[in-house]
């Protein structure tokens, strides 16, 4: 999920997200998401619960800082 700079803070991705939960709610199935650092507080308070830690590591891209996401899921 991504909004625009100009749009966030503005309750753009709680809409977005909201829909995709819904639409998973209907379908009886859990929802699943990887959550970057600066998404991870929305999906926390929308119910999502933390399942894993990955990390990708910056020297397999040719980075230098490797990159931390939480799987998380949110069963209906």
């Amino acid at each position: 999920l991504c909004v625009h700079r100009d749009h966030q803070r503005k309750g753009a991705g709680t809409m977005l997200m909201q829909w995709g939960m819904e639409r998973a709610a209907e379908m009886g199935l859990p929802a699943y998401l990887e959550a970057s650092h600066e998404g991870y507080p929305l999906y926390k308070k929308l119910g999502f619960r933390d399942i894993a830690e990955l990390v990708v590591k910056a020297e397999v891209w040719g980075g230098d800082v490797d990159r931390v996401y939480k799987a998380m899921q949110k069963d209906f």
